[in-house]
Parts: structure tokens; sequence; C-alpha cells
């Protein structure tokens, strides 16, 4: 049973081409059998017992070398064709009046033949078959005269040119399964390229039918850049209703807003019959903190070349007048006059601390190294703001710290700390239930500080302006104290990241690199 079972799987495994060869044989074999087994019931006075004897035991026998032949596979290949030829030449000498049948199975063996082996060797069978059928005409047949040598020499030449027209056909197939070959590997190649250069390239691809069902995504939109299908269109679409602009998403798998940026092309595709559309998304969150950190920072150095070339210039006359009031109110004067003189005291006083901030804004921070932890500031951040009149008893105030060092500058830190919270305290002032949330996340290299209120919130047209000198919503503001915030995170190399939503609340993200 085993045995059998090799056989039956060493048969399965027969090399294609000559098997297809082989079956065709077999089927024309036995086509040529049953078509000259009627030929002998029909013509029945030829029916003898002698022809009969002959006839059928050389069948047999090629249906027995068929069957050898596959068993034994190529290795008896060209003994089966000998074999083959052998037997008809027996079947020819031995009933010549069937000749031109023997003689159309024969061709039919040589044009095989010359698609199974090599010039040299269709040769070689053609040749034993013309000298084979020399030899009978000799023997048996004895052609003579002009017609029947003619007839001699169309047999020999048919032979010929059988064999010529298998093996130049085997050539041109050979040739042609050649260069299909190569085309396949070329195609191949450039497909494998085409493959590796879409998976690789840095952006996200997906393409998506008329019904806008995904057909096909690269590595990058998922792994890299972190984006699902459902994330990815609803980039197209805001992208879409932005005309072209940026799309700001939230990517539920990042748990942040990113940048996005959306081009797309469109083709029919033959195979599928149907409009595809291929999109290619581009992760430009960190171009646009980088446009907007140059914005600011070339807002501030205006600022800080306007603060260096009127500073001193407006601190002078300033320092006199001061000089000169104090002079004048030494006297004795009327009451009025001296509640005015108090005034414009006041008022240069506030002018120079002006010019101060100026001052302090324009001048060019120092590289930071020390180190400082940020828990620490922020726990005395949170100190101060507990004996603030506007927190005590009015805002509830969530704390969660975690040991996070860096180099810094405690003073600036906290300012920049302190700046951000009494901006949320006072934008939740008229909240009954303020509550103020101040924490510190480790994410990959980065320490995250978040300071978030459920104050009024923003605007996004006060969210684009609020680190601008001298942007202010409060009534008696200077506009310096957020753009002087952001100078001092900017030295510490930290990036500032703002969400707002009007009449909810804000939140301040402050991104530190670790040592």
């Amino acid at each position: 049973m085993v045995k059998a079972e090799k056989k039956f799987s060493s048969f399965l495994t027969f090399d294609n081409e000559n098997f297809i060869v082989f079956f065709i044989r077999l089927s024309l074999f036995a086509v040529f059998f049953f078509i000259f087994q009627s030929v002998i019931i029909i013509q029945k006075p030829f029916l003898h017992i002698e022809f009969i004897n002959i006839f059928y035991s050389i069948m047999a026998l090629q249906f027995i070398s068929y069957g050898a032949a596959l068993y034994f596979k190529q290795y008896a290949l060209y003994a089966h064709y000998l074999f083959d030829i052998i037997l008809l030449y027996l079947l020819f000498n031995s009933q010549p009046q069937y000749a031109s049948y023997y003689f159309i199975y024969l061709s039919l063996i040589l044009f095989f033949a010359g698609l199974q082996f090599d010039t040299f060797k269709a040769i070689v069978l053609c040749f034993i078959c013309s000298a084979l059928l020399s030899v009978i005409n000799l023997n048996t047949v004895r052609w003579t005269g002009a017609q029947n040598l003619l007839t001699l020499s169309l047999f020999n030449f048919t032979f010929l040119a059988v064999t010529f027209i298998s093996t130049q056909f085997k050539s041109e197939v050979s040739f042609l399964k050649q260069s299909l070959s190569e085309s396949n590997i070329k195609l191949q190649s450039k497909f494998d390229l085409s493959k590796l250069l879409i998976q690789q390239i840095p952006m996200g691809i997906f393409a998506t039918d008329s019904k806008d069902h995904v057909l096909f995504s690269n590595q990058t939109l998922s792994v890299k850049m972190s984006l699902n299908h459902q994330t990815a269109k609803e980039v197209v679409a805001l992208a879409h209703t932005k005309q072209g602009k940026r799309a700001l998403v939230y990517n539920s798998q990042l748990s942040e807003k990113r940048y996005y940026e959306l081009d797309q092309a469109s083709y029919f595709d033959q195979e599928l019959q149907d409009h595809v559309k291929v999109n290619l998304i581009r992760d430009v969150t960190e171009m646009a903190h980088l446009q907007e950190q140059v914005r600011q920072k070339e807002k501030l150095a205006a600022v800080g070349q306007l603060a260096a070339g009127i500073a001193h210039e407006i601190r002078n006359p300033l320092a006199g007048i001061s000089g000169s009031i104090e002079l004048l109110s030494q006297a004795k004067i009327d009451p009025d006059e001296q509640k005015l003189m108090k005034i414009i005291l006041r008022e240069i006083d506030r002018l120079n601390n002006l010019i101060t901030e100026f001052l302090d804004y324009s001048k060019p921070e120092k590289a930071p190294d020390q180190q400082v932890d940020l828990a620490f500031i922020l726990d005395e951040v949170i100190q101060n703001l507990r004996t603030n009149p506007l927190v005590i008893d009015k805002i509830k105030i969530n704390i969660s710290l975690s040991k996070s060092p860096i180099l810094g500058y405690t003073s600036k830190l906290k300012q920049g700390f302190l700046n951000i919270a009494m901006n949320a305290i006072d934008a939740m002032k008229d909240r009954q239930d303020a509550v103020l949330s101040i924490a510190t996340e480790h994410i990959g290299s980065h320490i995250i500080v978040k300071i978030k209120d459920n104050g009024v919130g923003m605007s996004e047209e006060i969210k684009s302006r609020i680190f601008e000198p001298f942007f202010t919503t409060k009534s008696k503001g200077t506009g310096l104290g957020m753009a002087i915030t952001h100078k001092i995170f900017d030295s510490h190399g930290a990036r500032i990241e703002v969400e707002s939503e009007f009449g909810i609340g804000t939140e301040f993200k402050i991104i530190f690199s670790k040592d």
C-alpha cells in the first residue's frame, strides 16, 4: 500500500511538459487503435487469424510500453520512442496494405519526438524511420517504378519535414518561454522594488474605492504614523473641508492631536472596474511646531530690538521726572496737588516696571546648566497659589507629581509655571466648581508638565496670539507675561502646546526633553 502511494505521488510530480506530450501521444495512439479496429471490423473479408494475432499482439505491446514509460518516466523516454517505431514497422512489414495508416502514425511520433528531444536525437529517430522504411521496401513491399520510388522519397521527405518543423517549433517555444521568464523576472523585480518603496516611503498611503472601502495601506500609515483606517478617513474628510490646508486631527493611538497634510490622486482600475482614490498623508506636526516657534521667535526678536532701542531713552527722562516730582512733593502744597503727585509717582513706577520687563525680555538667555527637579519647582508654585486670596476656599487643586530632573533655572521655571497658573486661576474666577490640575508625565524621552483648568477657555484667534508681546485680554495687563513665559521655556528647550475649548477650559502642555 505504501509503495503504491509513493508511485502515485511520483506520478503526480511527473514533469508537466513531458506528461502533456505523453498524454497526447497516448490519446492519439488510442484513437489510432480504435479507428484501425473499426476498419478491420468493416472490412470483414480481410479478417483472418494471422492478421488478428499480429495486430493485437503489437497493439498490446504498445500499450504495455506506454505503461512502462509512465513508470520509468523520462529515464526510458528515448527507448520508448524507439520501441514504438519498431513495433509500428513490424505492423508495416506484416500488413503493407495499411502502410498509409502506419505512415501517419509514424509522422506523429516523429513530431512529438522533435518536441521532447534535442535536434540530434530527433534526427537520429528520423534516420531510423527512413532506414527501416527502406529495408521494408526492399524485403516486403518492393516498390518499383518511378511512381513507387517517388512515394518512398515522399515518405522520407515527410519524415525530415516533420522532424524539422517540430524541432523549430520547440526552439521557438523555448525562446518564447525564456523571453517570458526573463520578462517575469524583470516584472517581479520592479514589483518588489515598487512594493518596498511604497511600504518604506516616509508618508502614509492608503487607497479606497468608490464606496470608501480601504483597498490598500502601507506600513508607514499604521506603524510609523500610528493611524488606523478610520482616523485616516477623518484626515481626508477634514482636509477637504479645509480646502487642502493642514488638518488637525486627534490621533487616538497616540492620545494627542497631530497636524496632517493630504495629497490625493485617482485612477480607473481595469481589474476592479472602479475608480480608486490614492491618499498620501504626511505628518507635519513637527514642522507646524517649528514654524510656530520661528514665528514666535521673529516676534520676540522684533520686540527685543524695540526694547533695547528705546528702554534707556525712556528710563532717563522718567528718572528726571520722578526726582523732580519727589522734590516738589516735599514742599508744603495743597493736599489735592499732593495726591496728584503720588499718582504721577505711582505711574512712573509702573512705567519703570514695564521697562524692566522689556529689558528682561530682550536679554538673551543662557543655556541652563543646573540640574533641577520639576516636581519640586511645581510644589513651590502650588504652595504660593494656596496662599493667594483668589484660591483659598474657591479653587480645588489636583496634584500628580513625580520626580522629573532636567537642566534648568529654578527661579525662571517657577516664574513661567506661576504665570500660566495665575492665568488659569483668573479664567476660573466666575466658576463655582473651579478645578486646577497640575501633573507631570513621563513619555519616552520626554517629561510633560500639564496645567489644566475648567475656566472660560479661549477662542482659536486668542489661542493663536497668546504668546505675542503686548497682546492681552486683561484690562490692566501689559501683554508681556505669556511672551516672557514662552521665552523662559524656549530657553530650556521645551515646547508649549495649548488645547482649549471656549466655555470648557484650557490645558497647557510644557514638553521637556530628559537629560
